[in-house]
């Protein structure tokens, strides 16, 4: 082995190092980002919540099954108003199921779940939001700093993979 190519491989492997390094840190705040991103999102799910059971009381105080048969006989009166109110009601109750949902995989998820759901592009205006109170740190569970780690060598040995020489 001639001595460019040693020096090739020093460079790569500290390259290699390096990277890994960042990209551990990267994944090591995605835990933190998903706790934030909980917090946020269950604040905006409970004022929903809030929303639809009163939804619910007005529902079955008028004699509807449920707050979907309710929407749907709104839908259909001969005011705009109660149209357009009706239609504001459907897209609350749409909401709070998708977010009930998200809610659900963000407590229970592991983070290759979690951080498939904050990232999604649909959602980067929550994301935005979060962001600006988000604060760098290290994980706390065991889980999450194995996770951590597993995810930066996969991405750093793929990444790098082609710039790895071949032996002989």
């Amino acid at each position: 082995m001639s001595y460019g190519e040693i020096e090739n491989m020093m460079v790569v492997n500290l390259i290699d190092k390096i990277f890994f390094g960042l990209v551990l840190i990267a994944a090591f705040q995605v835990p933190i980002l998903s706790e934030h991103y909980l917090q946020f999102v269950n604040g905006y799910y409970q004022s929903t919540s809030n929303q639809v059971d009163g939804y619910k009381v007005n529902a079955l105080n008028h004699g509807y099954a449920s707050v979907e048969s309710m929407v749907s006989d709104l839908k259909n009166s001969a005011n705009s108003v109660v149209r357009d109110d009706a239609i504001q009601k459907q897209k609350t109750l749409r909401e709070f199921y998708e977010l009930q949902q998200g809610v659900q995989l963000l407590k229970t998820g592991n983070i290759f779940q979690k951080a498939w759901y904050i990232f999604n592009p649909t959602r980067w205006h929550v994301l935005k939001q979060v962001l600006q109170n988000f604060k760098p740190g290290m994980p706390l569970s065991v889980w999450d700093i194995i996770y951590s780690t597993l995810f930066a060598l996969l991405i750093s040995t793929l990444l790098l993979w082609p710039f790895r020489r071949k032996k002989k």
